[in-house]
């Protein structure tokens, strides 16, 4: 589960886009068990953003989760995907909107920006990422530790070590 440290962090990382009161889109990580690796993972951050931007509309992805997020990850993306569209769907998201993935969840939201070119996501923040090695790269690179990659958003990298942010 995630802290509010984090939660902190990563609202204040993407400030300047939040500013504007876009919906948040949550995908949770990879589990083992029910306890973990589910929509719940996200309670706490959905809490923290209805008390420091009431109104602000977020949604954390009720799919595979637990032990179902074993799933052939081929087999999740078409699913997910579907699922995204009909969340999106509402006039809620017609200006854009940030997606945040945890993990597993950091791949699949990063699939999903790139196997669905009517998307508007404005921001994509990839937290505790498969992809580190291009997180560290970038890092490097970018002192703001963001890219834009031909995805038409931007795409946050927030490599966590030990329960670090880097």
């Amino acid at each position: 589960m995630f802290n509010t440290r984090i939660a902190l962090f990563l609202l204040v990382l993407c400030c300047p886009s939040i500013l504007g009161y876009k919906p948040v889109i949550m995908m949770h990580g990879f589990s083992f068990d029910e306890n973990h690796g589910t929509y719940h993972d996200y309670d706490n951050i959905i809490q923290w953003i209805s008390e420091v931007h009431p109104g602000q509309k977020t949604v954390s992805l009720d799919i595979f989760n637990g032990e179902e997020s074993m799933t052939a990850l081929w087999k999740q993306l078409p699913k997910i995907i579907e699922l995204v569209r009909n969340v999106t769907s509402s006039s809620e998201f017609d200006d854009g909107y940030h997606i945040i993935g945890h993990s597993q969840g950091g791949l699949l939201t990063r699939c999903v920006a790139e196997s669905m070119p009517e998307h508007k996501i404005e921001n994509l923040i990839s937290m505790a990422l498969l992809q580190l090695i291009s997180g560290f790269r970038i890092l490097l690179l970018k002192p703001l530790r963001s890219c834009y990659i031909p995805l038409l958003c931007k795409i946050h990298l927030v490599p966590l070590i030990f329960g670090i942010i880097l």
